[in-house]
């Protein structure tokens, strides 16, 4: 203790020596200059770069590093934005259609391009490049995307209208579905598809999410001319959300690609999609929700437990029958001159009956 005192004591007037030696250096210096020019300090003015760079050179360090590792997202947003995007212009301007941009995939040399609603190898795609999703479907470019179904506590799933102003299947019902936009997780497109059509306060109930397929599914399909040629190539995510709340605590406004929601059990979904497969678009839509489906009634988180088989069990007044033992068969003695074999084995002869011997 007395030694570490007096290394602090010797530290602190070194150090306070060391100051009022540079503070008189640095008078001197002022001095000498004042005589020289005959102008004062106060009257030259504040010189910022003699300042920073001169006598404060620990601080400008380390005010540039931190503008510099402050700086650099932005600087890494904006070249990703404008240096790395390709520009392209497209005789078809989207109709209420989004200009968020993508990640798209092709496929390696030798493989065919999978069938609907197949489950391909994902390492039979290659990253190509980054576009609009409206250029994406305008090329057929393949690209990813979700289709969540979004079920409350009471097992009920949420059906999304779209508006008329849409340019692919106008006002048809479906779930909810999102692209996923670029430098997105699967999982991270899913909370924004969930933010933006039921608000951040129902990710928040959320107890399950979880992804229904080990890999995406490959959905495609051709709009026709109608639609300006569109074609749909999306490595499609069938995602199950799970909500802790009711339908009815679940707040959602319309906006100009959704007009109207409604929750359905999952018998009931399937038997709108039997008889009115025309409100869902059309029948690659089916035949996706359909396969959704299926694997949905198979997750054990929705899966209705069977019954479980139980004993019956006697009224309590009921009176129960003792147990009845089998009475044991009496022994039965030969007759009188007629000898069993000494041996338990009976030989059987061509007709089927057995040897005996008679006694003599």
């Amino acid at each position: 203790w007395v030694l570490s005192r007096r290394w602090l004591r010797r530290t602190l007037s070194a150090l306070h020596a060391w100051m009022r030696q540079r503070k008189s250096s640095e008078e001197e210096e002022e001095t000498r200059r004042t005589r020289s020019t005959g102008i004062t300090a106060s009257e030259e003015g504040f010189n910022c770069g003699e300042y920073m760079f001169g006598k404060r050179p620990v601080l400008t360090a380390a005010v540039l590093l931190t503008v510099t590792i402050l700086a650099m997202p932005l600087v890494y947003y904006l070249t990703t934005k404008f240096m790395y995007r390709e520009e392209r212009r497209t005789t078809h301007p989207p109709l209420h259609g989004s200009t968020d941009d993508t990640e798209v995939w092709s496929l390696r040399a030798g493989f065919a391009e999978p069938e609907h609603l197949s489950i391909p190898d994902l390492t039979m795609f290659v990253p190509d490049e980054v576009v609009s999703i409206d250029e994406a479907h305008l090329s057929g470019l393949i690209h990813h995307g979700a289709y969540i179904f979004v079920l409350d506590k009471s097992k009920h799933i949420l059906l999304l209208k779209r508006a008329d102003t849409m340019r692919t299947c106008p006002g048809a019902w479906g779930l909810m579905g999102e692209h996923r936009r670029m430098r997105e997780t699967f999982l991270m497109n899913v909370r924004r598809a969930v933010f933006e059509e039921t608000g951040p306060k129902v990710w928040g109930s959320v107890n399950l999410a979880v992804n229904l397929t080990h890999s995406p599914v490959f959905y495609k399909k051709d709009y026709g001319i109608k639609n300006g040629n569109r074609k749909d190539r999306q490595l499609t995510s069938l995602w199950l959300v799970s909500l802790e709340v009711n339908a009815k605590q679940v707040k959602i406004k319309p906006d100009k690609e959704m007009t109207a929601f409604k929750w359905v059990t999952i018998a009931e979904l399937e038997a709108w999609l039997q008889s009115a497969p025309s409100d869902f678009c059309d029948e690659s839509i089916v035949s996706l929700m359909t396969f959704g489906l299926e694997r949905l009634k198979q997750h054990p988180g929705v899966a209705a437990p069977g019954p479980i088989p139980s004993a019956k069990r006697p009224p309590p007044n009921a009176k129960v029958a003792p147990d009845v033992k089998p009475k044991a068969a009496p022994d039965v003695k030969p007759p009188l001159g007629v000898e069993a074999a000494p041996d338990a084995t009976l030989s059987v002869d061509g007709k089927g009956a057995p040897d005996v011997k008679v006694a003599a």
